[in-house]
């Protein structure tokens, strides 16, 4: 699954770039990983306080940014979560596979910039 995810990843970056140029791309980077940082550490929290209502909230916004750079099984964790949000609250195998592949979200952005 991992490494399905770490090319679903790179295969949507890549796409970016292409459509952005090198240049765009790199500042539109660093602006996602600023972004992404804030929006995860909102579902973090909400998740751990419980809060259906700002969790939907959150695996709202990030779906749709997730769609032009994460991986199809962080894009379906985040729908389950926006229709369902107390499953990801009571299942802590979910929740560690969130933690997963935000982090490789995280990783292969930070590659993509370096690359730039």
């Amino acid at each position: 699954m991992t490494n399905k995810s770490v090319r679903e990843i790179q295969d949507n970056l890549n796409k970016v770039i292409k459509n952005l140029g090198n240049d765009k791309a790199s500042e539109f980077l660093e602006t996602v990983l600023q972004i992404l940082r804030k929006a995860v550490d909102n579902l973090l929290l909400s998740i751990e306080a419980k809060d259906l209502t700002l969790c939907q909230q959150s695996a709202h916004k990030l779906k749709g940014s997730s769609n032009l750079y994460g991986s199809q099984t962080l894009v379906d964790l985040l729908v389950q979560i926006e229709s369902t949000p107390e499953v990801i609250m009571n299942d802590a195998e979910k929740y560690q596979t969130l933690l997963n592949e935000f982090e490789l979200v995280v990783q292969q952005v930070k590659i993509k910039i370096s690359e730039a």
